[in-house]
Order: C-alpha cells, then structure tokens, then sequence
C-alpha cells in the first residue's frame, strides 16, 4: 500500500484517479494550490511514494517543480498527465531524468495498470501484532514494534518517528530481547 499526492489535476481527472487506486492507496490526497513552495511543504508532511501531476506550465516551469519536489522527497515516483498522445510523447522525451513516467489521459484504462504494477504496491496480507509481545514494551518500544511488523526498515523508522537511528537500533535490540526473537523476518511472519 502507498501514499498518493495528486497535483494540480483536474477534478474529473483527480476523482477517476481515486477511483482506479482505491484498492492500492493507504491515503490519497489531492492539492489544487499553484503555490510552489506550499505544494514542497505538503511533501515534506506527507511523504508520498507517487505523485500524478497534469502538465500546466511550460516545459521548463514542469522539470523545475519536479527537480525541487525530489529534492525535497526524492524517494517518490512523479508520474507525469499528458493530455493527448502527441504531448505524451513530447513530455517522454523531455522529462527523462524528471519524472518516471508519462501517461495520456485520454488512455488511462490502458495505462494506469501499467503504472500500478511498476510503482504502486500491491496490497498485501495485514501484518498482526503480537499483544503477548507489546505488552512487554515501553510507548517507544511499541511504537518502533508496530513499524518492524509492517516491514519497514530501522532508517525509515529513525525518519518517521523524528528519533536518532542509533536510539531506534537499542530499542530494536530491547525488543529483540523481550520478544525473545533473533531474526528481524520474525517481525513480518
């Protein structure tokens, strides 16, 4: 499951999208805003895994938003919305390095499968917390806890809970240690 940032998209556009992703999406958000510098606030709040966004600027305006929303995230997809074929192939030649793809909105049932197959996760059984195990930890430790069941890393907890990486590894370890568990794969089984 993945976050999803629509940006300045058309409604009508923005409501198909949502549709068509309502099964891979865990929060689906959509900013209609032109201001640029909001729009890099929102990302660094939301940290989407993908962002759609329709082409309204010039080309030049376009690579600029994206260069400054991947400074920002660089981590997230940007999956750029052509509005014909013929801008599709423009935006594929000029966006290389820019955005990861390029889809023609008047082509979208075609398209967004593709799209979703390359950088949307599929959803996938829910992780279980073990109660046995959380009622042995501490508010932190039990916070890191439900993050290594859902499969994410140390790092990325160390950047999601706004705690320093080495303190997230000794509460691992503590976890470990109370768990009784010495592979990090137990967590997801």
């Amino acid at each position: 499951m993945c976050k999803v940032l629509v940006y300045h998209t058309e409604r009508k556009m923005c409501l198909l999208l949502k549709e068509l992703l309502k099964e891979y999406v865990t929060k689906f958000d959509e900013y209609f805003n032109y201001d640029r510098s909001e729009f890099i606030g929102l990302a660094k709040r939301l940290q989407p895994d993908v962002v759609f966004f329709q082409r309204r600027y010039q080309l030049q305006e376009t690579t600029s938003i994206i260069h400054c929303f991947k400074v920002v995230w660089p981590h997230c997809k940007f999956i750029v919305l052509a509005k014909d074929d013929v801008e599709c192939q423009h935006l594929k030649q000029n966006l290389i390095g820019y955005s990861e793809d390029v889809l023609d909105e008047n082509n979208m049932d075609v398209q967004l499968p593709i799209i979703i197959d390359k950088y949307i996760t599929k959803p996938t059984k829910t992780p279980q917390i073990n109660d046995d195990i959380v009622d042995k930890l501490t508010k932190t430790e039990k916070i890191i806890y439900k993050y290594l069941v859902e499969g994410i890393k140390p790092r990325k907890i160390a950047t999601l809970t706004g705690i320093n990486y080495e303190t997230v590894r000794k509460h691992i370890q503590n976890i470990y240690t109370k768990a009784d568990i010495h592979n990090y794969k137990n967590f997801s089984d």
